[in-house]
Formats: C-alpha cells, sequence, structure tokens
C-alpha cells in the first residue's frame, strides 16, 4: 500500500535520528511514483498535505547522503517521472540528492565488459542503490577504481564499448596526420583501453558504470575491479599514458596499424603486447638503478 502523509513523517522522523527505514517503508514510498504518470492521480501525489511530505522527505534524504540506507531506495533514477506534477523546486531536490551520491549509487546502467568481440549485457537501474542489491553486482561496494585520479574519460569512455570501430580509426587517423599532437582525449582513451584488454586476457572482470549528468564537474563514470585484480595490473599501471603513447609512436606501433589497418581485437592485442614490453622494460631500467645506488652507498 502506498504511504500516507503520517507514515511519512514517522520515516523522516527516522532519518532525523540517525536511524533508517525498511525495505517494505522504502517500497511504501516509492510506490506513489513508480514510473507511470497515471499512477500520480491515482494515489492523489498533487495532494498538498503528501506532496509536502514527500518534499520534507527528500530533504531529510539529501542531509543523511551519501551515506547509505534502505532509504536511499526511494530515489528514482529517472527523475523526470516528476515533470508532469511537480515544481521545479522539488525536482531540483531530487537532483541535488542524486548529484550527492556515488557514481555507483546513482548508475543509470552498468555492465561487465566481455571483450570486444561481445556485447556487454547492460544493467538499468530504476531505483538508486539498485546495483547493491541485483545479481551480478551484489559486491559492487568492494570494487575500486581501476583508473585514478583520470576524469577526462568519464561521460566518453562507455562509447567505445558500443562503437569501438569507428573509435579506434577516428585515433589512427588523428595519429597518422599529427602524430604526437594528436587529439590528447582519443590518447588518453586508447590508453585505457589498451589497459582493459589486457585485463581481458586476464580473464579479470572489468566493470563499467555510468550514470546521467549534465553537470561536468561530477563524476558520470567509473570502470571498477576487485582490489586483488588492480594489484595484478599494478606493474602495467606504473606505465603513464604519455609514456605509453610516446613510446608506441616512435617505435612506429601507430603506424603500421594504420597500414595492416587488422581488427579491433588484432589492434588492442598489439598494443597491449607493447604496453607489457613497456612495463618490463620500466622495471629492468629499475632495477639497474637500484644496483647503482647500491654501489654508490657501498
Amino acid at each position: 500500500m502506498p504511504i500516507s502523509a503520517r507514515e511519512l513523517r514517522e520515516c523522516i522522523k527516522k532519518l532525523q535520528d540517525g536511524k533508517d527505514i525498511t525495505k517494505k517503508e522504502a517500497v511504501s514510498i516509492r510506490s506513489r511514483y513508480n514510473g507511470k504518470r497515471r499512477n500520480f492521480s491515482k494515489y492523489h501525489l498533487n495532494n498538498f498535505r503528501l506532496s509536502n511530505a514527500y518534499e520534507d522527505w527528500f530533504k531529510a534524504v539529501l542531509k543523511r547522503l551519501p551515506e547509505f540506507g534502505n532509504y536511499v531506495q526511494t530515489i528514482p533514477i529517472n527523475k523526470f517521472i516528476f515533470n508532469s506534477v511537480c515544481d521545479k523546486t522539488f525536482i531540483d531536490l531530487i537532483c541535488e540528492c542524486i548529484n550527492k551520491m556515488s557514481v555507483i549509487d546513482r548508475a543509470s546502467q552498468a555492465g561487465y565488459l566481455k571483450g570486444w568481440s561481445d556485447n556487454a549485457e547492460l544493467f538499468y537501474p530504476k531505483w538508486a542503490g539498485d546495483l547493491r542489491f541485483t545479481e551480478p553486482y551484489r559486491d559492487v561496494a568492494s570494487m575500486v577504481p581501476l583508473f585514478e585520479g583520470r576524469k577526462y574519460y568519464f561521460g566518453y569512455l562507455g562509447k567505445i564499448f558500443y562503437d569501438e570501430d569507428r573509435i579506434i580509426s577516428r585515433f589512427l587517423s588523428s595519429v597518422s596526420n599529427d602524430g604526437l599532437n594528436s587529439n590528447k582525449k582519443l590518447q588518453l582513451l586508447q590508453y585505457f583501453l589498451t589497459v582493459i584488454s589486457i585485463a581481458h586476457k586476464m580473464n579479470i572482470p572489468v566493470l563499467n558504470v555510468e550514470a546521467e549528468n549534465e553537470n561536468p564537474d561530477i563524476q558520470n563514470q567509473v570502470i571498477l575491479v576487485y582490489p586483488k585484480d588492480k594489484e595484478k595490473l599494478k606493474g602495467v599501471l606504473s606505465v603513464s599514458p604519455e609514456e605509453f603513447f610516446e613510446k608506441a609512436f616512435r617505435a612506429g606501433l601507430f603506424k603500421a596499424l594504420c597500414e595492416e589497418l587488422p581488427s579491433v581485437d588484432v589492434i588492442y592485442d598489439r598494443m597491449g603486447e607493447f604496453l607489457c614490453r613497456c612495463c618490463l622494460m620500466k622495471k629492468k631500467k629499475e632495477i639497474v638503478e637500484d644496483d647503482d645506488w647500491m654501489e654508490i652507498e657501498r
């Protein structure tokens, strides 16, 4: 049954007292806006007492965020379901709640990347926090970002997983025409994809999570792996994107790929092999430098 204004006030008091609501209460709260606009008139969300209670509810939610709890599940990922019956102030309040959550909890789509030849099976959350309650994503909170401190790919990298042929062609064309001065975003993108291709070869699960947001300052995408798997990729990640691109360019890798134009799988296999060689060369150099320092110490 949809919640009454009085019951919703009791739930607000719970949040204000630092408590959480039950899953049943969360379902009862959101049952008045289950994504079908006709339910608004059926359940009288435009009633003054109810609309005031719901506004106070989301104000209380906003204060508790980004802490996770059952209450988060009352936030719809699609804020536009309120457009027909709620004023802009109320919709802006929902937006504030969404923006205050992590990418994981406000995800609009997610999927494990299977490789360049296979499309990811995508999951489209309806409510905030759905990833934490849905198989096979329940342990998503234990995963960590594969790429730290690199915000430039957010909102763009996801496109490659569904249109990789066109993106790689643009990249190789850019390198062919402009060399080391080619498109920096595309350079960075190819580095990310090369690391992901190595993860594929190592059978490491890679989860792509995306959230819709018009604010460029808010993170809208994250690539996640398990901590133990990130440790396996530590050596590869020690080679910076700039270092990888310059070495690959000077070695003639991109020129060869432009001339051959092999399949996407082969392109990323070749770039992955080169990145692994860069990693080994870097390790050997560090060992030699350590030995030199030992000699100086002696």
